[in-house]
């Protein structure tokens, strides 16, 4: 994980901990999901589904996405959504 998380107070793991259960809570699947699962390409969400969670995130961590941030890397999994969010709190810090 990104160490510029902890340069705004926020430690990497807690940012992915907040993610997950925010994504667990938002979809409502018994699916096993951990902060490596491949969210899209496993057939967790699709992408309309992924549309809806970026607006819960931006909402719950107070952030605005840039549109070059909605790729499907940056949204591949919980530890990667959480470094993106940890990149937006640090320009907006």
């Amino acid at each position: 994980m990104p160490q510029f998380a902890e340069e705004i107070g926020m430690k990497p793991v807690d940012t992915s901990d907040k993610v997950l259960q925010l994504f667990q809570s938002f979809i409502k699947s018994s699916a096993e999901i951990d902060f490596e699962t491949k969210l899209i390409e496993e057939g967790i969400v699709d992408s309309l589904t992924m549309v809806e969670f970026v607006d819960q995130l931006e909402q719950s961590f107070e952030i605005e996405f840039e549109a070059e941030d909605l790729t499907n890397e940056a949204f591949s999994s919980v530890s990667s959504i959480a470094a993106l969010i940890n990149k937006r709190k640090l320009k907006i810090g």
